[in-house]
């Protein structure tokens, strides 16, 4: 719970660009692309095997990209019923098969890691089942369950957030604003350009004029939106984080 989370100025790149100096310097060897299908004891080390050819290494660390790249071994790997929706939140490559190599050899790897699924996701527009990512919340908004209640701890760029959206009401939260304070915010994607939230709302949210309107379209109660609208001519605050002024929207 107090671990210090950094953003490089750069970026991933900046990250992987460290790391490669660092080998170099090492005198390590960094293959990229080979993929590896088995791995087996081999004496006191390790063989390593796969399109790339064979290495002996004395060890071995796996560092998968999980498995929420593979909707069926997410859902299988997190005991999820059928009725949950996932949708695609790591690249295709992130499919499990990592963990698998390292079970193969006699690691014990969790069957439930509620800790890895994110609550900060939403379905692309044109792509119902790839995650658009919101990474923090847009200006004036608030995240809710069906009741109305405040759900701060929902979206965040920890993982906990999926097992808390699961044991909300109906497993639902609605990110709810005024649709003029969100302006140019967007959801990332796994590729390609940032998709405008707005458009987002378009596919799979709901917009109304007036307050009332809205809470009858997003089937929320009345009263407790209410409460997290400032009040009009105030300007928007931590209590009342909803800008005053419709159209109201959410995802």
């Amino acid at each position: 719970d107090d671990a210090t989370l950094f953003s490089p100025a750069d970026g991933d790149r900046a990250v992987v660009a460290a790391l490669l100096s660092k080998a170099a310097a090492a005198g390590v060897a960094v293959r990229t692309g080979c993929r590896v299908t088995e791995l087996v004891r081999a004496g006191a080390g390790w063989r390593v095997s796969g399109p790339c050819g064979e290495q002996t290494p004395d060890r071995v660390v796996v560092a998968t990209g999980g498995f929420m790249g593979n909707l069926e071994e997410a859902r299988r790997r997190l005991g999820l019923a059928s009725d949950v929706v996932l949708i695609r939140s790591a690249p295709s490559s992130a499919d499990g098969s990592g963990l698998a190599l390292a079970e193969s050899v006699g690691v014990v790897v969790p069957q439930r890691l509620p800790g890895i699924v994110y609550g900060h996701a939403v379905p692309l527009p044109h792509a119902p089942l790839e995650a658009g990512m919101l990474m923090k919340l847009p200006p004036g908004s608030v995240v809710v369950d069906s009741d109305g209640t405040p759900r701060p701890g929902i979206i965040g760029v920890r993982g906990e957030g999926g097992a808390r959206l699961l044991d909300l009401p109906g497993g639902l939260a609605w990110l709810v604003g005024a649709e003029r304070a969100w302006g140019g915010a967007a959801v990332h994607r796994l590729g390609g350009r940032p998709v405008p939230l707005g458009a987002v709302v378009d596919a799979h949210g709901v917009r109304g004029a007036d307050l009332p309107s809205f809470a009858l379209a997003a089937h929320l109660p009345l009263d407790a939106l209410e409460r997290l609208v400032a009040k009009p001519g105030d300007p928007p605050s931590a209590e009342r984080p909803v800008a005053s002024v419709g159209p109201y929207v959410a995802v």
